[in-house]
């Protein structure tokens, strides 16, 4: 009989090598040692098959035995304590089958030494066929003889135990925690050599031990389990009195076996703590060994994880190295000296690059996942980066086609490299669409031209190098503006004649711009539009507003013309980042010169949004919206206040916070206003010397709290009705306040001192109850009023139950219609 080996596969046949080369062979032709026909699932890549004299039969090695583990720190990587908790293990043949196998083999084992009726209830409940025959063959026997031959023959034939094992898995899902409950089993994997361990089911009464490795998947015998393996199969451990010796035995080198397990386990947290103590200054090696020590000792001291993570948090992605470190834009964090070590190899020690060497190294990657290091990542981290700039720029010298001059590569930001960024403005200022030396064309990066942009040496503010620059009279950049204010053909700045005349250059640009969208009038020197590549007249607002059908989201601006649908570059939307932001309120944008940002929380207003918002709190008397963010109402800071509002505002601001908190006075006599000095009703003016009541605002009297208080509420609702129809006054339900009727509304809010009270005008109601309980808790005469036989509930969130402790009861009608008496307060 000839042996072949398993080359590849697919859905209808095999592939078997035979002198060099490879033949197919069906799935028909071939039987498993069961004697059925082979399926695509029972044959692996690396299995082996017999030919016979008419068909092919698989071949599967026979089970591992079952080996002593005196060498297991050897042969398997274990500390070495682990020999003293597991005397044995099995190996089970590696490839997709290792587990269904280990599963049915540890099963069998240890149905086969114990008794355990609800398992094997619950094994005959759930396998069916074949599997369930071989289950019953191998355990129906009680003669140990022929129940180890049985054992002995399923050995070797892995094709069975696999098919077994898997009938088990399918049944509870493929999940190993469902078959661990399902059976009532504790399972435990040992991971080699990292030692994490994962347990299923915890409160699983039998224990099965597995160990895990990348290759390979075993099982493990603790020292109760050793027993069973060497003396008599059917006498049970703890019914057997003559075997309490080796029970006590079996015990104490448990508990001597966990007494090595916790000196490891202090043994690696000295090593760790010596390596840390032994490292450099900021600086801590986290090895691989320290790494394995720190996961093992985890399954054992949950506390340790907040510590690794601690290291992890510090730790370097290039060294290992617990030490100052930052992240990169990919979240992977470095050390700076190996962030250099990184950028120094891949630019071969330039580190920075410019435009002509970019085409020949490689860019600097994350070692971790490989992408590109960001502009921004090296101009942050890495140390000396201007000097680096500076050295790049110095490495190439570049000569201009068309007026010889020599400059660096920034002076040239043609792709090409053999025009002058004079040269080219000038080109692109007459029309130009390719370089005049190799015929390249332009307009791919007209938007990037555009919106260039240069700083005046005069007046020095940038504006686009295009449309604002003229060609060059002397050595200096000027603006157009500034060439406007040159006079006898001398240049401004240091009175030198220009090469040729002033009056030769077209010098007429226009201050404003009507806005083809919105028709608005719109400065236009130093806006967007004259950065932008085409000539549509669009304001910032309409110019940037980005559509609904942006193809890039990920913008906050819009990434082409709404006119002409013109491609913005990146530079114009960088610059547009930059200076223009948008308002939280209208969502208009607006540059930063007219923008308003709260430091505490980021957003951003525009000077309209926000000035009215601050005339409306001020208005209606809310000093203490005034210092929050009108969007989320964070507190911003008194220093932010000064640069927010004006002077004169702030100090309305103040007043009205001092007013509210009652530190202010109006005098009865001169009508002036002046601090008061304590809490006494008897307040005298500082300008004119008369007393004025605290309570009543009147001239002071003796009259006690309660009558001076009756008394000033008197004399507003004649004050009140004197003005306007009596019907149209009401009075606060709690400080009994007077207010006059808005014609647009019955919602009012009491702006009395530490009031605020929300009520019905109507009725003279509080609004709270009759939004969470129903319009019956109106006053009968109220309009709104509306009868309910429904039980009324304690409603936390009424503010009368609330404050009660208890439900809230219905309000009664006033004696006087909106006229609330002292004994009728709420």
């Amino acid at each position: 009989m000839q042996t072949f080996e398993v080359q590849s596969k697919d859905a209808n046949k095999i592939y078997i090598l035979c002198s060099d080369k490879c033949y197919p062979i069906p799935y028909s032709s071939i039987y498993t040692q069961n004697n059925s026909q082979a399926t695509f699932t029972d044959i692996e890549i690396g299995d082996q098959i017999v030919f016979t004299s008419s068909y092919y039969q698989l071949k599967l090695p026979p089970l591992s035995p079952i080996q002593k583990t005196d060498d297991i720190s050897k042969n398997l990587n274990f500390p070495c304590f682990f020999s003293k908790i597991f005397n044995f293990y099995r190996p089970i043949i590696s490839g997709v089958r290792n587990k269904n196998v280990a599963f049915a083999v540890k099963i069998l084992e240890y149905l086969h030494k114990r008794k355990n009726e609800y398992m094997k209830n619950k094994l005959r409940e759930i396998l069916d066929g074949y599997s369930l025959t071989v289950f019953e063959y191998v355990l129906e026997i009680e003669n140990d003889e022929e129940a180890g031959s049985r054992m002995k023959w399923l050995e070797n034939n892995l094709v069975i135990l696999y098919d077994l094992g898997n009938n088990m898995f399918m049944k509870f899902n493929n999940s190993d925690e469902e078959l661990a409950r399902g059976l009532n089993v504790q399972i435990k994997f040992i991971t080699i050599p990292s030692m994490a361990i994962e347990v299923k089911n915890t409160g699983g009464t039998a224990k099965f031990v597995f160990y895990k490795s990348a290759d390979n998947l075993g099982i493990l015998y603790d020292n109760i389990e050793s027993y069973y393996l060497q003396g008599n199969k059917h006498i049970t451990f703890i019914e057997s009195y003559e075997k309490l010796g080796a029970y006590k035995k079996v015990k104490t080198n448990e508990l001597q076996a966990n007494i090595k397990e916790t000196k490891q386990e202090i043994s690696l947290i000295q090593n760790i703590l010596t390596a840390n103590i032994k490292s450099p200054k900021n600086s801590f090696p986290i090895t691989e060994s320290i790494s394995n020590y720190l996961k093992y000792i985890k399954n054992f001291v949950p506390e340790i994880s907040s510590f690794e993570a601690l290291l992890q948090s510090s730790k370097c992605t290039y060294c290992h190295e617990i030490n100052k470190v930052f992240q990169v834009q990919c979240n992977h964090k470095y050390c700076n000296e190996c962030f250099k070590k990184i950028i120094s190899l891949a630019t071969q020690k330039y580190f920075v690059l410019n435009k002509l060497e970019r085409k020949n190294y490689q860019k600097p990657k994350c070692i971790a996942c490989l992408k590109n290091f960001s502009h921004s990542d090296i101009e942050n981290n890495l140390s000396n980066y201007q000097e680096y700039k500076q050295n790049a720029e110095e490495r190439v010298k570049l000569t201009c086609v068309c007026c010889k001059a020599v400059g660096k590569c920034k002076d040239f930001i043609i792709r090409c490299f053999h025009m002058c960024n004079q040269c080219l403005f000038e080109n692109l200022r007459k029309g130009g669409k390719s370089c005049v030396y190799c015929k390249s064309s332009l307009i791919k990066k007209k938007s990037k031209y555009y919106s260039h942009r240069t700083r005046c040496d005069c007046c020095k503010i940038k504006f686009s190098s295009i449309r604002f620059y003229r060609k060059k009279l002397c050595k200096h950049n000027l603006c157009i503006n500034c060439l406007k204010d040159c006079d006898s053909n001398k240049c401004i700045i240091d009175n030198q004649n220009f090469t040729s005349e002033v009056s030769s250059l077209n010098l007429e640009i226009p201050k404003t711009k009507i806005c083809e969208q919105c028709g608005i009038t719109y400065p236009y020197i130093l806006s967007c539009d004259s950065l932008k590549p085409c000539d549509c007249s669009l304001c910032d607002s309409c110019l940037l507003e980005k559509p609904g059908n942006d193809p890039n989201s990920n913008l906050p601006f819009s990434s082409e013309c709404r006119s002409c649908n013109i491609q913005f570059g990146k530079s114009f939307l960088s610059f547009a980042s930059k200076y223009y932001k948008i308002c939280t309120i209208c969502y208009k944008i607006n540059h930063d010169n007219n923008t308003y940002i709260i430091e505490e929380c980021k957003h951003t207003f525009c000077h309209k949004c926000f000035d009215e918002y601050i005339d409306i709190n001020i208005r209606d008397g809310n000093a203490e919206n005034v210092m929050k963010c009108p969007y989320c109402a964070v507190k911003y800071s008194g220093a932010q206040l000064s640069k927010l509002i004006k002077k004169e505002v702030q100090d309305k601001v103040i007043y009205l916070i001092m007013q509210k908190a009652g530190k202010f006075l109006n005098c009865y006599n001169c009508k002036n206003e002046f601090m008061i000095s304590s809490q006494d009703r008897r307040q005298q003016c500082s300008i004119c010397n008369m007393v004025t009541c605290m309570r009543c605002k009147d001239i002071y009297h003796e009259l006690n709290d309660e009558d001076c208080i009756e008394k000033f509420i008197a004399e507003r609702i004649a004050e009140a009705e004197a003005t306007n129809d009596p019907d149209g006054i009401s009075q606060c339900p709690k400080c009994r306040l007077p207010y006059t009727k808005d014609p647009k509304c019955d919602h009012v809010k009491c702006i009395g001192l530490n009031c605020e009270t929300e009520f019905c005008f109507r009725c003279s109601c509080i609004r709270s109850p009759t939004l969470r309980h129903g319009n019956h808790y109106h006053r009968p005469s109220c309009l709104h009023f509306s009868k309910s036989n429904t039980e009324d509930r304690y409603d936390s969130e009424c503010s009368e139950c609330f404050s009660n402790k208890e439900l809230c009861l219905r309000p009664k009608n006033l004696k006087a219609p909106r006229r609330v008496s002292a004994d009728e307060i709420t």
